[in-house]
């Protein structure tokens, strides 16, 4: 073969994975800076996290020995949250749908998924949204549906009843 066919190819090879490599790389930064602001608000609160899950614009870390629950939101500005899951009294999976018309057939889609803590003291909830159509830049509801729920799943064996 031809060396200027080689390096070409070669040229042509690393043209097409520079992309892929980069956004690999950023990726990882992301995700590297989301753990260590995730570590911090947990060390600032005399947290250990035993469990870590980096979700879209949504970072969770689980503490089972105290029962905490650190949350922060990558909303503007960033919104951190330690919730203390010895004073919930309930949580469950909270889903709003809106219908729509397929062919001859009623169609449901999710809009909005989320955890809701109703704590011990009645006149206050909290909200974990999953999935938002039209504010949070998330993935598809179906996947952010089996997250909430293995999250409600860790979460309810985590609760002191």
């Amino acid at each position: 073969m031809d060396k200027i066919s080689i390096l070409l190819g070669v040229l042509m090879l690393i043209l097409f994975l520079f992309p892929i490599v980069y956004v690999l790389i950023q990726q990882k930064a992301k995700e590297t800076r989301t753990k260590k602001l995730l570590s911090q608000a947990a060390l600032e609160n005399n947290i250990k996290l035993d469990s870590i899950e980096i979700i879209g614009h949504l970072s969770l870390g689980l503490d089972s020995t105290t029962k905490k629950l650190v949350v922060i939101e990558f909303k503007d500005p960033v919104k951190t949250r330690i919730i203390d899951l010895k004073e919930i009294q309930e949580l469950k999976i909270n889903k709003r749908f809106e219908s729509y018309m397929q062919g001859e057939s009623r169609k449901e889609k999710i809009i909005h998924l989320s955890l809701e803590f109703i704590s011990k003291n009645p006149a206050q909830i909290t909200e974990i949204a999953f999935y938002d159509e039209e504010e949070l830049d998330s993935t598809d509801a179906a996947i952010s549906l089996n997250n909430a729920r293995r999250w409600d799943e860790i979460l309810q064996k985590n609760m002191a009843y």
